[in-house]
């Protein structure tokens, strides 16, 4: 459900609200009565179709779920529809058809996109993707998760997941709830001069309770210092190791400031600099 400008717009898997034909979603004023909005969904009785969540910004609804048309037009479970009209827009970020979105956010002009697809508009992104609402475009934006994702929300720079999620394909998949960066230019700005084979800061797991793991990796042999900052920039930790080979590196946080004490739960700031250039990835602490 999502209330907006003082109507209900509902999501789910029905097919009258009523005496009134609605198919999966629909509109609700504040008497209680349904509306003559009605975008018309997916209507073959054979056809498994379902709403998952509704967002409304401006003038338009966001809807995700599982099915194959909007009204006159195909849209494979997302769509973007015009508040008045309930007619499907210009705008298509499809996904996989077998698949399912789940959540939604907005970021600004953003739109984030969780699920258990693995394309997203004809590029390989999933179970997370972001698109351009300006451009109707996909974003580069990546964080490179195996699992999926069950709900999502976008705020104070992260874009924050849950469901049975691993970081990488290799890592084991357990329910999670983990928290990005919302740099939709990608997952983390580049080491400059050579981004060896990820060019980003990892942290795992994210958030934690104990100890995080941080990888990257470096071009060239170096030395590698660690910094941890609050929100405040204040430094909590410095970690600093000798000369490093090539390749992919692995720094461990237990959490814990340069006294020894385990930092206060919150979003904190990792720094990693090395001959290559710079990285910063964001830890959120749980108590």
């Amino acid at each position: 459900m999502c209330a907006a400008n003082d109507l209900l717009y509902v999501g789910g898997q029905f097919w009258k609200v009523g005496p009134d034909k609605r198919i999966d979603v629909a509109c609700i004023d504040t008497t209680g009565r349904l509306t003559n909005w009605n975008p018309a969904m997916n209507e073959s009785l054979g056809v498994f179709h379902h709403v998952t969540q509704i967002l409304v910004k401006g003038a338009s609804v966001y809807i995700a779920g599982h099915f194959t048309r909007m009204g006159s037009r195909w849209r494979t479970n997302l769509a973007v529809v015009d508040t008045t009209s309930g007619l499907a827009t210009a705008i298509d970020p499809y996904t996989d058809t077998t698949q399912t979105v789940n959540a939604l956010g907005l970021s600004g002009s953003t739109l984030v996109v969780g699920g258990t697809f693995r394309y997203f508009v004809g590029q390989q992104r999933g179970p997370v993707a972001a698109f351009d609402l300006g451009t109707s475009s996909v974003l580069p934006w990546d964080p490179e998760l195996n699992g999926n994702v069950v709900a999502l929300a976008c705020g104070g720079g992260s874009v924050f997941v849950s469901g049975p999620l691993a970081v990488t394909l290799a890592a084991p998949v357990h329910y999670e709830f983990l928290a990005l960066s919302e740099d939709f230019v990608g997952v983390e700005p580049p080491l400059a001069g050579g981004v060896g084979t990820t060019g980003m800061l990892r942290v795992w797991p994210n958030p934690a309770h104990g100890d995080m793991t941080l990888n990257f990796s470096i071009a060239r042999a170096s030395p590698i210092k660690l910094d941890v900052f609050d929100l405040e920039g204040r430094q909590v930790r410095e970690i600093v190791e000798p000369v490093e080979p090539a390749g992919e590196e692995v720094v461990h946080w237990d959490g814990r400031d340069e006294q020894g004490v385990r930092v206060p739960a919150g979003l904190y700031l990792v720094h990693v600099r090395s001959g290559d250039g710079e990285l910063t990835a964001k830890a959120l602490r749980l108590q």
